[in-house]
């Protein structure tokens, strides 16, 4: 099985799985323990690097974002069955360490409400919201397979982002930020993007709305 990651601006050669280099010996991630499936590093690992970047990061008072990334469902996520799916991550944290510095991390991540497809957590330190958007969106659709037509995927991805702020330090709260990010861009129809601040944003619209019809009223 292959997958091409179509690249936005430069050519690079194709991604094969099963054939891939090895990483790069300078990146942290190959220094903890990783998940046996998708080579990911395992999620509590994971967490143990956020929550210990955030300490680092917040004593300086420098940003820090999380990224979370998963394939959106679709009739080819069932087809390929739990064999694809694995194959399918593997390809897509070599993508992401490939196109992240040696010390931004991948992780795997388990969420109830998304079981269709595997999920990964990117950590960002010393990146801000937009910063850690250019990112996302750049990975999104470098990892956007191409079927027979460039206008029709086959393989679409959600991205979520969120950064530490004062009402959320720490790793729990940035986590649940990310991910109900990723949720919400999944529910928009996926193949898109969405940021905490996103969502504070339509929450603002909303009530701004909501006090317009009363004044009307």
């Amino acid at each position: 099985m292959e997958i091409e990651w179509e690249q936005p601006h430069t050519t690079v050669p194709e991604a094969r799985l099963g054939n891939e280099a090895p990483p790069s010996p300078k990146r942290l991630d190959i220094l903890l323990p990783a998940d046996q499936t998708t080579g990911a590093v395992t999620t509590q690992a994971g967490y143990v690097y956020l929550h210990a970047m955030i300490e680092m990061v917040s004593r300086k008072n420098q940003p820090l974002s999380l990224v979370c990334i998963a394939p959106d469902a679709s009739p080819t996520m069932e087809f390929l069955g739990e064999t694809g799916k694995n194959l399918i991550g593997q390809a897509i944290v070599r993508c992401i360490r490939q196109e992240t510095r040696d010390y931004d991390l991948v992780y795997t991540l388990t969420l109830p409400t998304i079981t269709d497809t595997p999920v990964f957590a990117l950590v960002c330190p010393l990146m801000n919201e937009a910063e850690a958007t250019a990112l996302g969106e750049r990975l999104r659709k470098i990892m956007t397979s191409q079927a027979s037509a460039e206008d029709h995927p086959w393989l679409s991805f959600s991205v979520g982002v969120a950064s530490i702020s004062l009402d959320a330090p720490d790793a729990d709260s940035l986590t649940a930020r990310a991910c109900a990010a990723l949720q919400r861009a999944r529910r928009l129809g996926g193949g898109r993007l969405w940021r905490h601040s996103d969502t504070l944003r339509t929450i603002i619209e909303s009530e701004s709305h909501s006090d317009e019809d009363t004044t009307r009223e």
